[in-house]
């Protein structure tokens, strides 16, 4: 392959090969900009984020009505994480109607 000694390089600090990683996130992105698909590209890429995100929180749900116990992960929210996420001033992502 054209170049391989380059697509092969692994990052030291994230372990990927990121020169493979960036040509066709690259590529794929110019295509989507210069053949008018930026705005379906970026729509289906919200939907995604938004069931990437509820999906859990659904199946956690599901799983307690059922009486399932389930055990907060290591990522969990904890009872203070709102007042702090609040008083930190990180809540900028109120809409400003």
């Amino acid at each position: 392959m054209p170049l391989s000694w380059l697509w092969r390089k692994v990052d030291a600090k994230h372990l990927t090969p990121a020169p493979a990683i960036s040509l066709p996130v690259g590529v794929a992105l110019l295509i989507a900009v210069c053949g008018g698909a930026y705005s379906v590209v970026t729509s289906m890429s919200t939907v995604g984020l938004y069931v990437a995100y509820i999906l859990p929180v659904f199946l956690g749900w599901r799983a307690r009505k059922c009486g399932r116990s389930v055990a907060p992960g290591t990522w969990g929210l904890t009872a203070t994480s709102s007042t702090w996420w609040l008083s930190s001033g990180r809540s900028s992502f109120v809409p400003s109607w």
